[in-house]
């Protein structure tokens, strides 16, 4: 009886680490933990607005809200469009893009980036997102589709 269970000891013990072997060489589209969640809105204001370092007025701002781990979170491209019209703005939302991070914590924070003109309060629009966390493929994330509202800006 002494030997079996010894031998249901060793069978436990190479299972659990032939388990864990495995899932250290299994990968998936997005890393544990690191799964951010985006909503976005459209605001117009009356007047052209400035918004911290953005180098002009704009009446047009989308809002983004990112809510989730932002480790090697890096944004590529948003492209907003509009089913109604056929206007479809792509922008960079990297380095070189004019946009405003206001950060509340470590794992939420409110993107503003300015808009053209093309819309008003009414239109429908959709922003997909095109994102990568480091050392995976690119994502994109859709939203909406998302009203241009009337209102102020959160700078």
């Amino acid at each position: 009886m002494n030997n079996i269970k010894k031998i249901a000891l060793v069978v436990i013990v190479i299972s659990i680490v032939f388990g864990s072997v495995l899932g250290l060489l299994v990968q998936s589209d997005t890393p544990p933990g690191r799964a951010p969640t985006f909503s976005a809105s459209i605001i117009h204001t009356s007047t052209a607005q400035a918004c911290q370092q953005i180098p002009r007025n704009f009446s047009n701002w989308l809002v983004l809200t990112i809510d989730g781990n932002r480790s090697g979170l890096n944004f590529i491209s948003a492209t907003i469009y509009s089913s109604s019209s056929n206007i479809r703005l792509q922008m960079p939302l990297n380095t070189t893009a004019f946009a405003y991070i206001k950060s509340a914590n470590a794992t939420f924070e409110t993107m503003i980036v300015p808009l053209p003109n093309y819309w008003v309060p009414g239109d429908n629009l959709v922003i997909s997102l095109s994102y990568y966390v480091a050392g995976f493929t690119p994502i994109t994330y859709d939203i909406g589709p998302v009203p241009v509202l009337a209102g102020k800006i959160p700078c």
